[in-house]
């Protein structure tokens, strides 16, 4: 396989994870494949020792190329992915874990990149995952229910649009390359969450597939540099409006082609973030937001969150 066309570049981007990073790549440098893949890993001048890992790593494995940064680029809004590994990537295909995440599946790429292959409107591939909660050092599974998945493994739109939290895990993904391009450009000016980015703009053109295996593992409350760590105690009174300005401007993306979704969609956010805030506002605070937002709530919505405000009890799911 030595002289064939990479197919396949793992992308993978690093902050202060020593203690996991390790494991990770060793998931990489364990995928059993009929195609070459290369490794790309993109270290954010982290404080511990994960770039000394990285670089022994490196050194015994030639598919392996580093972007090991000396000042951090994140703080300049400057991206791993974005501005170092997507434009060094030479595969057709890219797929992403985390360096604090990992695969625990040596066929993942190779059952993967067959279903793609296979598959004609497939832009992404995911998979189904497990959740470790590093507190507890306890395993939950993270699977696509079945009913939203076809006969030929395509998940169903209603899923993607109205599953509140998280879709899919970032560690499964594998998408074609070409699916980085203007259209995925605007839509990432406009959204802070890059996975989900990628999602959309996926199913843009053609649709998301699984293989409903669990082949990833993503690790919960972790010590290091995760976003939703830093921030998951502060209540922002912006964030629902900038979503539900976000969801408008999707819907004029996609020329409409999701309107009925994203309808639900808001709905469910309004009524996700009134219960998100349960502990940091007061009754009527919730009630202030909730009026905020009416437009966008549907009937079956109004009927099921505002008792629960009324009474205090809006922290059932």
């Amino acid at each position: 396989m030595g002289n064939e066309k990479i197919l396949v570049s793992i992308c993978c981007t690093v902050y202060n994870h020593e203690n996991y990073i390790q494991k990770c790549l060793e998931g990489f440098l364990e995928q059993e494949t009929d195609f070459e893949y290369e490794i790309l890993v993109f270290d954010d001048a982290s404080k511990d020792n994960s770039q000394e890992i990285i670089k022994r790593f490196a050194d015994k494995n030639p598919s392996i190329k580093t972007f090991l940064q000396t000042e951090n680029q994140w703080v300049q809004k400057i991206y791993g992915l974005i501005d170092f590994m997507f434009p060094a990537a030479k595969g057709e295909y890219i797929a992403l874990c985390e360096g604090d995440d990992y695969w625990t599946d040596p066929l993942k790429l190779q059952k993967q990149v067959d279903l793609i292959r296979r598959s004609k409107d497939c832009n992404m591939v995911v998979s189904d995952s497990q959740y470790l909660y590093q507190a507890t050092d306890s395993f939950k599974d993270f699977n696509v229910p079945s009913k939203f998945i076809s006969s030929t493994n395509k998940v169903s739109l209603e899923y993607i649009f109205l599953k509140k939290g998280v879709v899919f895990s970032t560690a499964s993904f594998l998408f074609k390359k070409h699916i980085l391009d203007n259209a995925f450009d605007e839509l990432l000016k406009n959204i802070s969450v890059g996975d989900r980015a990628l999602q959309l703009r996926a199913i843009l053109d053609g649709s998301i597939y699984i293989v409903p295996e669990q082949m990833t593992v993503y690790r919960v409350a972790f010590t290091g540099s995760s976003w939703t760590a830093a921030n998951s105690s502060k209540y922002d009174p912006d964030r629902l409006t900038r979503l539900l300005k976000f969801q408008d401007f999707l819907n004029k993306w996609s020329n409409y082609k999701f309107d009925k979704y994203i309808g639900f969609s808001k709905s469910g956010n309004v009524v996700t973030e009134v219960n998100r805030s349960s502990l940091k506002l007061s009754k009527w605070q919730q009630l202030k937001l909730l009026f905020r937002h009416r437009q966008a709530v549907t009937w079956s919505d109004w009927f099921f969150i505002l008792p629960r405000v009324a009474l205090k009890r809006n922290r059932l799911f």
